[in-house]
């Protein structure tokens, strides 16, 4: 793939036709290779007509008229400014992408509104930090396989969430058990994939084990399973456990804190000689798996408590990555938020865009649940929203849902049954819980339901 047939990509074109700024790619001979929306609306032309033109055709033009200012930042990017022709002043910041040989293919730029250039590199610093972040992101969709699920991976401007991946990069060649930390609705489960994504182990199966929704006495068989006959009720041919099933692959035991005590002492056996033994069996195999364990509880406390085996918590912790809170990494969250505002487009056939203003709101919010909730607020707006650019107050109307700090707000909305809307306040309810709760049992007992019933719920509504 080149980068000039990476902007044909659908996806990507919708995803910037999302940025609330300018976006303009040509390649390493000036002619244009695509642009977006908003870009058009202020050059004066449209996305078509810019399509294969030259950029001093469009000077001679009139129409991009640099003549202001050219300055150069230690970083060889290139500050722009223009008058269009709609006499709209823009600065523009310009970056080449290189190809596998090093050569430029293509320059992007990104551009926002401006009263006054600066004459120094700090004009320029602002607006490259911005534009750097992008150029990472389409770096990566460049360089990664389009069927690799990493091709979906977060994206990173802050400290935080770059550090974790240095850690993610580094650790993932590793053969080692890693120990994922951090609060509800980080990203845990996540991170736990990209880990398997980038390490030899991709092209075998990822599994994921929930050790707080599975009943105490299914666990054992659901991970080691059973051979015929193991005990009454039992499959005729057996059953083949998790374990089996992430042969040469990566399984992954979400919410360890949870495992029943007497299921720690097995899971020692396999996590450090790499054996387990199946319900009903007298004979050892062997497990060639990656183990990969992730909680929001401190595992120390609840060793120091007896409540977590010491011998199993050490085999565990070879490595420990803390996932940073969304409070820690609010630097993403626009471009995240522009991520979950395309899926759901994607999914419910929509167009909504995020006005500024909103993105603004949300910074603005304190975000307990983290990602999690970021992602259920985005698509409550995008369904419920009733413009096709979301303005704060639609953020406003759902986070009183999920906000613990705000009232439940019991409105009807237009034209919706009584199910519609008793399955809509159901739903912000069992996914409040979720976030709020360490694990489903402690969810499931503050709306005093049972734990399976909860988890059913959570599944129905986050699918």
């Amino acid at each position: 793939m080149q980068y000039n047939q990476l902007f044909q990509n659908k996806r990507l074109q919708a995803v910037l036709d999302q940025l609330p700024i300018s976006v303009f790619v040509a390649d390493h001979e000036g002619f244009v290779v695509w642009n977006n929306h908003i870009s058009a609306e202020g050059i004066g032309l449209s996305q078509a007509e810019m399509a294969g033109k030259h950029v001093s055709d469009l000077e001679k033009q009139g129409i991009l008229n640099l003549l202001l200012h050219v300055s150069h930042s230690n970083r060889k990017s290139k500050l722009l400014a223009y008058k269009s022709s709609m006499n709209i002043n823009n600065s523009w910041l310009a970056k080449p992408i290189y190809n596998e040989t090093g050569q430029i293919e293509l320059i992007i730029s990104i551009s926002q509104q401006f009263e006054h250039i600066g004459q120094d590199d700090e004009s320029i610093d602002e607006i490259n930090d911005l534009i750097q972040t992008y150029i990472l992101e389409l770096h990566r969709f460049y360089m990664q396989a389009p069927s690799r699920e990493s091709n979906k991976r977060a994206v990173t401007k802050s400290k935080a969430a770059k550090a974790l991946e240095q850690k993610v990069t580094r650790i993932s060649s590793l053969p080692s058990t890693v120990l994922l930390t951090g609060e509800t609705g980080v990203g845990k489960n996540y991170t736990a994939r990209t880990i398997h994504d980038y390490s030899q182990r991709r092209s075998n199966s990822f599994l994921t084990l929930n050790c707080s929704t599975i009943p105490e006495s299914l666990l054992e068989s659901e991970l080691f399973g059973y051979v015929k006959g193991a005990f009454s009720g039992a499959n005729s041919t057996g059953k083949t456990g998790l374990v089996q099933m992430a042969e040469g692959g990566t399984l992954f035991l979400d919410e360890i804190a949870e495992l029943p005590y007497a299921m720690q002492a097995k899971l020692l056996e396999l996590v450090q000689d790499k054996t387990f033994l199946p319900i009903g069996s007298t004979e050892k195999r062997r497990a060639d798996i990656r183990i990969i364990a992730a909680t929001n509880q401190n595992l120390e406390t609840l060793v120091h408590h007896k409540q977590f085996r010491s011998d199993l918590y050490y085999r565990l912790n070879v490595f420990q990555i803390e996932v940073p809170s969304l409070k820690e990494r609010l630097e993403d969250l626009p471009l995240l938020a522009y991520q979950f505002v395309q899926k759901f487009n994607e999914e419910y056939h929509q167009q909504k865009k995020l006005s500024r203003e909103a993105i603004e709101t949300l910074t603005h919010y304190s975000w307990p649940g983290n990602i999690r909730e970021l992602q259920h607020a985005i698509e409550r707006v995008c369904v419920f929203a009733e413009n096709d650019t979301i303005s704060p107050d639609d953020f406003k109307k759902e986070l009183q849902f999920t906000d613990p700090e705000q009232s439940l707000a019991f409105e009807k909305h237009e034209n919706e049954t009584l199910r519609q809307f008793l399955e809509r306040i159901e739903k912000n309810v069992i996914l409040q819980a979720a976030d709020e709760h360490r694990n489903s049992r402690e969810a499931a007992k503050s709306l005093g339901m049972s734990q399976p019933t909860f988890s059913r719920r959570v599944r129905k509504y986050e699918t």
